[in-house]
C-alpha cells in the first residue's frame, strides 16, 4: 500500500473498511444464515465463481421483496452449488433499480449463473413460480421469462436483448423472447428517439391508423416502462402516464398544449401519444440567441424578445392556476417555441389539480434547481411552488444559467450575484424575491408579470451600454472553502474516493451525470486530483482537512493499478503517464517519500509505449510527461524516451504537415484531427517544448511545418476564425479540448518557443474574436471557461496586453459567482459539466476550477506549468 510511503500512517485497507460497513447489511447477514462465503465486488456480494459464458438468470424485484426471494431461493443454489450474486444492501438495490450504476446494470437485484443449459431451464422454471405476482423493472439487456426473472447470454450487453450468434434459444418451453416492436398498438411507427430515459422514453413516430387514405402525421410517443418510479404510494411511472393522459385531455382546449392523440398499454408498458409540434425547445433558442454572451452584453431586441417569452409563459401559467391546476415542472425544456413565435406546453406529468383528478399524495419528483423546498418534502401543493420555479426560469433567460448554479440560503447574496450577470439590482431583487424559501415571503403571480413588465419599460426607455467592473477579484477565499468540499459526499464517497461520471460508457438514459465510477486517470479521476491538492499545498494552501481523501486515493492508486501494472494502459489523460505525473508531483511536494519503490513506479509506467500520437493517449503525452517527471529518471533512460517520442512523430508526419489519427468510432481509418487533446495541436505543443529542451533543429522544423497545417485549416465566420475537428468537417468548439482555445494555446507556445510573429497575430485574432463577456454553463477545464481563462492568461503573460487580463478577470468573476454552497455553509462546489451533479476530477471537474483561480492568483506559476 502507499500507506507505507505516505508520510502519515493510513487507515486501514479500503477491503477492510468495505466488510466493516457492510457486515451487518441485511443481506450479507441472509447469506451468513445459510453458512455460505461470499466476496465484495460492488455493488454485489459474489457467492463461487461466475460463469460468464453461458445463459445468466437476473432476478428483477423491489428491494422490500429481496429477503423473501433470498430465502427461498439460497437453499436451492447452495444445494447445487450455483454461482450468483446479490446487491451488497437495500441501498444498493434501490441504486441498481434506478440506473444509478448503468442503464446496463438496471433491475439487476440478483444474477444467477447456471452450469448448463438444462439447470438454467429447471431453475428458470422454479424462479418464475415463486416470483409470480411480484413486480420489478424490465432489464433492458435481457429477454423477459416470467415472473420477475430474465435472461442473458454472457456478459453481452446489447439494449435491446439479441440472440447470441449462432445461438439457441433454451427457453422455448417457457416464453420466447419479445420482439422490439417498431409499430405501436397496431397504429403508430417510432422512427426517431427524441429523448432517452430509465422511466422510459419519448419518441418521434408517424399516426399510421389512416394509412389507407394515404394520411401521415408526425407525432410524439411518450413511454412508461413497466414497474419504474415506484413512488411511497405505490405508484409508478405508468400511473404518471395516465394521468397525464387525463389532465391533459381535458386541459387542451384551454390552454396552448400538446394535444393528446391516444393512450394504452402494450407489452407491460404504458404510452401516450401527443401531436407533434413544430418548434424548438426554449433553452436551445434561448442559447441561440445569446452565443454565449452575457445578458447585459446582448442588444436590448433580444433582450426583449427573451422577456417576451418569459411573459407569455406567465400567462400561460396564471391561466392555469385560474383553472385550478398548479404546473410543478416549469423548466425551459418543457416549453417549445413555434415559428409563429407562440410558445406550447408540452409535459403536464407533475401537474396537481385542486379541483379534479386530484393525486393525493402529489406525484414527487421533478427538475433539480426548479424545485422549490416544499415541493421536494412532497407537501401538498400550492401555486407558491410554481413562482419559485418561474424564478428559477427567469436564472435560465436572464443570466442563462442553470439555477443550481447559485445558492438560495441568502436572498441578498443571491440578488448580488444575479446582478453580476445583469448589472440591474431591480430584476435581480425580484428573482431572489420568488426564490424565497418562505413560500408566504413569495410575490403574487401578479406582481411578478407587472415586474417584469416595469423591467421591460426600464431596458426600453433607459438601458445604458455596461461598466466593466474594476474590483480585481481575489480567488484565494473561494479556493479555501472549495478545498473543504473534497471530502464532502457529494464528491467522494464514504471511503474517501473520489467520484467521477461515468461518460465514456453508454448508458441510454437522459441522466447520465447520475451515473459514476472511481477512476484512476489524470483528466477524469484520482490522479488528477491528487496533482492539483499537491499544487494547492506547494502553494500555501491547508490541504490537512482532506488527510483521509488523500491517503485512501494514494492507497487505492497503488492497490488497483500501481502494483499491478497490467492493469492500466499507457496514455497521460486515462492512463499510466498521468499516474505518472501525480507521483513525481507528489514527490516534489512531500506528500509521497521520496524513494525506490515510488521512482520504481514512474520507471515502469513511462516504461509502456503506444503507437498513438496524441497528446491524450499518446507519444506526444508520454513526451511532455517525461520532461515534467525528469528529475526522477536515469538520464539515459529518459533521453531515449524523448527522443523515441520525437523520432516516432517526425517520421509519421504527412507532406502537408498534419499527422493522421484513427478515426472516432472507425480505428482501422485515420483523420488528420486538429485539436489540442487528440489531434496536432497537442503534437506541435510537445514538440515546442522538446525543441525548448534539446535544441533539435528537426523538431523545430516539424512542429513549424505542422503549425503552418494548422492555420491552413482554419475558417472565418463573420468576425470569428475557427478551426474544424478535421479538414473535411465544419464541426468547431469553443473549448480546450477539441476546439478553438486548444489551438490557440498551441499557437501562443510556438510563438514563445520561436518568436514567429505570425502565430502570435494570429492567436490574439483568434482570441479577439470571442465574446468580450463570455458566460457558459460549461465550467471544466477541458471543455469551459477555465481553459479558457488560462489561455487569456498565457496570451497576458507574453504580450502583456491588459485586455486578455481583463478578460481572464472576467472569467474568473463569472466563476466566483456560480458556486453552489454545502450544507454547511462552509464549503463550496461548482457543478462544471452538468447541472445535477459535481465530480472533483482535474479537466472534467472542480479540481480544474481551483487550477485555474490559482493561476490567476499567482500568474507566476504558469512559465512553469505543466501543459497548461
Amino acid at each position: 500500500m502507499l500507506r507505507e510511503i505516505v508520510n502519515k500512517k493510513s487507515p486501514a485497507g479500503i477491503p477492510s473498511v468495505l466488510k466493516l460497513e457492510t457486515q451487518n447489511m441485511q443481506y450479507a447477514d441472509i447469506l451468513d444464515e445459510f453458512d455460505l462465503k461470499y466476496e465484495y465486488d460492488e455493488p454485489y456480494l459474489q457467492v463461487g465463481e461466475s460463469n460468464t459464458e453461458g445463459w445468466i438468470l437476473d432476478i428483477s424485484i423491489m428491494f422490500f421483496d429481496i429477503s423473501y426471494v433470498l430465502k427461498k431461493l439460497v437453499p436451492v443454489l447452495k444445494k447445487e452449488h450455483i454461482p450468483f450474486k446479490v446487491a451488497i444492501d437495500q441501498e444498493t438495490a434501490i441504486q441498481l433499480y434506478s440506473a444509478t450504476y448503468g442503464y446496463e446494470q438496471l433491475g439487476k437485484i440478483i444474477c444467477i449463473y447456471p452450469i448448463s443449459e438444462k439447470q438454467a431451464q429447471e431453475l428458470a422454471t422454479t424462479i418464475i413460480e415463486f416470483t409470480s405476482g411480484l413486480r420489478g423493472a424490465a432489464i433492458p439487456t435481457d429477454a423477459y421469462l416470467g415472473g420477475t426473472l430474465y435472461t442473458r447470454y454472457g456478459n453481452q450487453i446489447n439494449i435491446p436483448f439479441k440472440y447470441p450468434k449462432g445461438g439457441k434459444w433454451p427457453f422455448a418451453g417457457i416464453k420466447k423472447p419479445q420482439k422490439n416492436r417498431r409499430i405501436l398498438n397496431g397504429s403508430y411507427l417510432k422512427i426517431d428517439m427524441l429523448k432517452s430515459d430509465i422511466k422510459g422514453n419519448v419518441y418521434l413516430g408517424i399516426n399510421i391508423k389512416n394509412w389507407w387514405k394515404f394520411k401521415f402525421e408526425l407525432c410524439v410517443i411518450k413511454e412508461g416502462k413497466k414497474d419504474m418510479y415506484f413512488d411511497p404510494s405505490g405508484r409508478t411511472v405508468k400511473d404518471r402516464i395516465a394521468f397525464q393522459y387525463r389532465i391533459q385531455t381535458k386541459l387542451q382546449s384551454h390552454v396552448p398544449v400538446a394535444s393528446i392523440i391516444d393512450h394504452f398499454d402494450q407489452d407491460d408498458n404504458a404510452y401516450l401519444v401527443m401531436e407533434y409540434i413544430n418548434g424548438i425547445q426554449l433553452q436551445q433558442y434561448r442559447g441561440e440567441l445569446s452565443q454565449c454572451r452575457c445578458w447585459w452584453d446582448l442588444n436590448l431586441e433580444i433582450q426583449l424578445k427573451i422577456l417576451g417569452y418569459l411573459q407569455q409563459i406567465i400567462t400561460i401559467i396564471d391561466l392555469l392556476h385560474k383553472m385550478g391546476y398548479i404546473h410543478r415542472d416549469i423548466t425551459p425544456v418543457n416549453f417549445l417555441i413555434q415559428k409563429s413565435g407562440e410558445i406550447r406546453m408540452i409535459d403536464l406529468e407533475l401537474c396537481y389539480s385542486k379541483v379534479d383528478f386530484k393525486e393525493d399524495p402529489p406525484f414527487n419528483f421533478g427538475t433539480p434547481g426548479f424545485m422549490s423546498p416544499e415541493q421536494v418534502k412532497t407537501n401538498d401543493p400550492t401555486i407558491k411552488e410554481d413562482i419559485f420555479a418561474i424564478g428559477a426560469l427567469m436564472i435560465t433567460l436572464i443570466p442563462g444559467l442553470h439555477p443550481t448554479r447559485f445558492s438560495t440560503k441568502s436572498l441578498n447574496t443571491l440578488s448580488e450575484r444575479i446582478k453580476f450577470f445583469t448589472k440591474d439590482d431591480y430584476i435581480g431583487n425580484l428573482i431572489a424575491t420568488c426564490l424565497n424559501s418562505d413560500p408566504n415571503k413569495r410575490p403574487t403571480l401578479t406582481e411578478v408579470q407587472n415586474d417584469v413588465q416595469k423591467y421591460i419599460t426600464f431596458l426600453t426607455k433607459h438601458r445604458t451600454p455596461p461598466v466593466e467592473s474594476i474590483e480585481n477579484p481575489i480567488p484565494s477565499t473561494y479556493i479555501q472553502r472549495h478545498i473543504h468540499a473534497y471530502c464532502s459526499g457529494k464528491l467522494a464517497n464514504s471511503l474517501g474516493l473520489w467520484y467521477s461520471p461515468n461518460v465514456d460508457k453508454p448508458t441510454y438514459v437522459a441522466n447520465r451525470s447520475a451515473v459514476c465510477e472511481i477512476n484512476s486517470g489524470w483528466y477524469r479521476g484520482i490522479a488528477g486530483v491528487q496533482y492539483v491538492l499537491c499544487l494547492l499545498k506547494e502553494n500555501g494552501y491547508d490541504t490537512s482537512l482532506l488527510k483521509k481523501e488523500i491517503e485512501a486515493g494514494w492507497d487505492w492508486l497503488q492497490m488497483e493499478y500501481l502494483d499491478q501494472p497490467s492493469r492500466i494502459s499507457p496514455g497521460l489523460y486515462h492512463g499510466s503517464y498521468g499516474l505518472a505525473v501525480s507521483l513525481a508531483i507528489g514527490i516534489r511536494t512531500g506528500s509521497i517519500i521520496h524513494g525506490e519503490k515510488v521512482l520504481g513506479y514512474i520507471h515502469a509506467l513511462l516504461s509502456q509505449t503506444t503507437k498513438e500520437l496524441s497528446l491524450g493517449k499518446g507519444i506526444a503525452g508520454l513526451g511532455l510527461t517525461t520532461m515534467f517527471v525528469g528529475n526522477y529518471l536515469d538520464t539515459s533512460f529518459k533521453n531515449k524516451i524523448l527522443e523515441y517520442c520525437s523520432n516516432e512523430i517526425i517520421s509519421r508526419q504527412q507532406k502537408d504537415g498534419s499527422w493522421n489519427f484513427p478515426k472516432e468510432g472507425s480505428p482501422s481509418q485515420t483523420r488528420s484531427y486538429t485539436g489540442f487533446s487528440w489531434g496536432a495541436a497537442g503534437i506541435i505543443f510537445f514538440l515546442c517544448e522538446y525543441y525548448h529542451y534539446s535544441k533539435n533543429v528537426r523538431v523545430k522544423e516539424s512542429a513549424i511545418k505542422g503549425m503552418d497545417w494548422l492555420i491552413t485549416t482554419s475558417f472565418r465566420v463573420g468576425e470569428r476564425i475557427e478551426w474544424p475537428m478535421h479538414p473535411k468537417s465544419k464541426t468547431t468548439d469553443y473549448f480546450l479540448d477539441l476546439g478553438n482555445t486548444g489551438i490557440i494555446l498551441c499557437l501562443l507556445k510556438a510563438y514563445e518557443r520561436f518568436k514567429i510573429s505570425r502565430f502570435i497575430e494570429l492567436a490574439e485574432a483568434s482570441l479577439e474574436a470571442f465574446p468580450k463577456y463570455i458566460i457558459s454553463e460549461q465550467l471544466s477545464l477541458g471543455s469551459g471557461l477555465p481553459g479558457i481563462g488560462l489561455t487569456y492568461l498565457h496570451a497576458y503573460r507574453l504580450t502583456q496586453k491588459s485586455i486578455w487580463h481583463d478578460r481572464a478577470k472576467h472569467i474568473c468573476q463569472v466563476i466566483l459567482n456560480t458556486y453552489a454552497e454545502e450544507e454547511d455553509g462552509d464549503s463550496i462546489k461548482w457543478y462544471t459539466i452538468n447541472s445535477s451533479m459535481p465530480s472533483a476530477d482535474f479537466l472534467a471537474g472542480n479540481a480544474g476550477i481551483d487550477y485555474f483561480l490559482l493561476h490567476y492568483e499567482k500568474p507566476h506559476l504558469l512559465n512553469e506549468s505543466f501543459i497548461l
